[in-house]
């Protein structure tokens, strides 16, 4: 498929600098923009049902595992330590 874009001056210039700079041509670039929009939607396009059975899956799975009634250190100085930083 072809598709002709009008672009500002501005507009075009960036997108053929971000084109050199990632190594690929502007129709890489617009092709991989295109799919990732895509694809973002399609993520976003999970019925009510859909995700109300995830996260019905999900709470049944944490029930599942205990519940840590001490205190643990999950900071990054503790998990880090001794090890040069």
């Amino acid at each position: 498929m072809t598709i002709d874009l009008q672009l500002s001056p501005t507009t075009q210039t960036h997108l053929e600098q971000f084109a050199a700079q990632a190594g690929k041509s502007v129709d890489e670039i617009v092709r991989e923009a295109i799919e990732r929009h895509i694809a973002d939607e399609q993520v976003e396009a999970f019925s009510a049902e859909e995700t109300a059975a995830w996260k019905k899956r999900f709470r049944e799975w944490a029930a599942g595992h205990p519940v840590q009634r001490h205190h643990v250190d999950v900071s990054r100085e503790s998990i880090y330590r001794g090890r040069g930083e």
